[in-house]
């Protein structure tokens, strides 16, 4: 099951779009607890975040492509 949530929202001037990305494997085991992974990117156009977490965002799409 894959869940895509997004939210955009402007405040004081300033744009915010925060996009969730819910996965859930058909063959999961409800009686298994439940892991949750993330990353986060948040620089914004024209500012000098270069990487801004863009490693953890390409490893968390890693591990997606890995266990599903």
């Amino acid at each position: 099951m894959v869940i895509l949530i997004r939210i955009k929202k402007k405040e004081k001037g300033a744009s915010l779009r925060v996009e969730i990305l819910l996965l859930k494997r058909k063959d999961a085991n409800p009686k298994l607890k439940t892991v949750i992974f993330s990353a986060r990117y948040d620089s914004y156009k024209g500012s000098i975040g270069a990487l801004d977490n863009a490693g953890g965002v390409a490893a968390l799409m890693e591990m997606a492509r890995i266990l599903f």
